[in-house]
Order: C-alpha cells, then structure tokens, then sequence
C-alpha cells in the first residue's frame, strides 16, 4: 500500500491535512470527532453536490459517512450513501454519549424539499439505529443541536427552500 502523504503546514499556521479528500466537493455536509482507541477519529457524513440544471436546486445527494483515523490525512468511506439514513443535506450531526447522531436536514426533490424529523444514531459510522422516524418537531434543515448532560437540544432550522442554498 502507499503511505498517505504528510500534511502541509502554511505560512499562516494553517495545516492543509490532504489536497483532495475522496469525497469531493460538496455543501451541506457534516464533520464530528469522536474519541477512538488510538486517538481521535474524524467523520464525515453526508451533504450534496450542486450540478447544472434548469432546476432549482439539482444536486446529487450522499448520504455516505467517511472515517479518517490520521486527522484527515487519508479517509475510508465506511457507510455507502443510502445504506441507512436517507441521503440529505443542512442536517445537524453532533457526539452524545460516545455515538453520533444524524438529525433532521432536506433532499432537495423538486419542486419542494422533504424536510426531515428523524434521528439516527452511530458508534462506529458503519451500523446505525434509528432512534425516531418522526421528533416531535418538524422536519427542518440548517438547524443547531447540542449535547448537555443527558440531552440533545435542538435549535432553530428552516422549513422552507432556502433561495440561498438552491441556486
């Protein structure tokens, strides 16, 4: 196998970990680490991808998760997009109790976006568990959520088509 390469330190303090994830360009997307048995691990989960089209807001959707062991330096997918949770984009994702956690977002079909009020859970990124289908908020995207003692807080989100983001 080929070593990954070292990261890249810049002039401004900046260290540039990889100059082309494998997941490519895309909005929308979350990032959460997690403690691992080595030291910290990196995921990244989900998002789109805008394309050309007559339609407002086209994009191709993931719903994939990657893993990266090295601090970003060389990324695994481990969760195909799809396998679990429904592909989406302006989903929140944050650590509560050693899983993550998937929570709400939109699709962007056409004419008008699904906006979503599920919650997934994930110890590994790989096997999730659906802890509801439908929260007792409505499905929204751009929201917040936080983790407090034994809680998750929700704040705030759109449930509406946001001319900024379909464009």
């Amino acid at each position: 196998t080929t070593a990954a390469p070292e990261p890249v330190v810049a002039a401004d303090g900046w260290t540039r970990a990889t100059d082309a994830a494998p997941w490519g360009g895309r909005a929308g997307l979350r990032v959460v680490a997690m403690d691992g048995a080595a030291g910290p691990v990196l995921f990244v989960i989900a998002g789109r991808t805008p394309i050309q089209s007559a339609i407002p807001g086209a994009s191709d959707l993931w719903g994939d998760v990657w893993r990266s062991d090295d601090v970003g330096v060389s990324w695994q997918r481990v969760l195909e997009g799809g396998s679990a949770f429904a592909p989406r984009a302006y989903f929140q994702a944050v650590v509560h109790h050693g899983s993550m956690y998937v929570i709400g977002g939109q699709d962007f079909n056409f004419p008008q976006s699904n906006f979503f009020n599920d919650v997934w859970r994930s110890s590994d990124g790989v096997t999730w568990e659906q802890t509801t289908a439908a929260a007792p908020w409505a499905g929204r995207a751009g929201l917040m959520a936080a983790s407090l003692g034994d809680y998750l807080y929700v704040f705030g989100g759109s449930r509406n088509d946001d001319s900024a983001v379909i464009g």
